[in-house]
C-alpha cells in the first residue's frame, strides 16, 4: 500500500512540475516574442517553448488518452492547427464560371448553365463570408506525439573557410502559436482529470 501511494505522489510530482515548467516556458515567450527574429533569446525560448509542451503532453498522455467525456473530446477533437486549405469539388468552364458538383450533375462535360460552354471537374478553395480563405485542421491532442523528438534534414556550409556543406539534422517545432494553443488544451485537460490544484488553474496561462 505505502509502495502505491508513493506512486502516486511521485506521479502527482512529476505531472506538477510539467505543468510548472510549462507555465515558466510561455511566460518567457510572452516576455521575448516581440524581438526581430534573428534575436538569440527568442530562438532559444521558442525551443523551450516546443521542449516544454511536449514534457507536459507526455506527462498527461497516461491520465487523458482514453479518458471518456471532455477529455477524450480534446484528445481526439480539439484544434491545434490549420493544415491544408480546405477544398471543395467544383465544375469550372473556360469562362470562368463555377458551379458546385453537389448542387449541379454537369457529368459528362456540360454544358455550362452560365454560357453553354464545356465543364471539367476542379477543385476551388473556400472562404468564409468575407472571402478569408479557410483552412482544414489538424485536431487532437494525440497529433502532438508525431512531434516528439522530430527533426529534419538541413544542408549546411562546414565552416567559414571551406566551400564544402555537410548534412545536419536539426530540430522540428511546432510554431509558438500553435504550442501556446495546445498547452492551454493540455491544461483543460488536466484541470477535467483533477491533476491541477487550485492554486495551479489561478495562474494566467494565455487564452485559447
Amino acid at each position: 500500500m505505502a509502495t502505491t501511494e508513493q506512486q502516486q505522489q511521485g506521479n502527482h510530482s512529476n505531472i506538477r512540475r510539467a505543468y510548472r515548467e510549462c507555465l515558466d516556458a510561455r511566460r518567457l515567450w510572452l516576455s521575448v516574442r516581440n524581438r526581430t527574429a534573428e534575436d538569440v533569446p527568442k530562438e532559444a525560448a521558442h525551443s523551450n517553448l516546443h521542449e516544454s509542451v511536449l514534457a507536459w503532453f507526455e506527462a498527461l498522455v497516461p491520465y487523458i488518452s482514453e479518458r471518456p467525456g471532455e477529455v477524450k473530446q480534446l484528445w481526439e477533437s480539439a484544434p491545434l492547427w490549420p493544415e491544408d486549405r480546405a477544398t471543395k469539388r467544383v465544375w469550372a468552364c473556360a469562362s470562368g464560371h463555377v458551379h458546385d458538383r453537389e448542387e449541379h450533375d454537369l457529368s459528362g462535360g456540360g454544358p455550362c448553365p452560365g454560357c453553354g460552354m464545356p465543364v471539367e471537374p476542379t477543385t476551388q478553395g473556400v472562404t468564409d463570408d468575407e472571402g478569408r480563405p479557410l483552412y482544414d485542421w489538424a485536431c487532437g491532442l494525440k497529433r502532438l506525439s508525431a512531434w516528439q523528438n522530430r527533426t529534419k534534414t538541413q544542408t549546411v556550409e562546414a565552416d567559414g573557410w571551406s566551400a564544402e556543406q555537410q548534412t545536419v539534422e536539426v530540430p522540428q517545432r511546432l510554431g509558438p502559436t500553435i504550442l501556446m494553443r495546445a498547452a492551454r488544451y493540455l491544461d483543460l485537460a488536466a484541470e477535467q482529470c483533477g491533476l491541477l490544484e487550485e492554486t495551479d488553474r489561478a495562474l494566467p496561462t494565455g487564452e485559447l
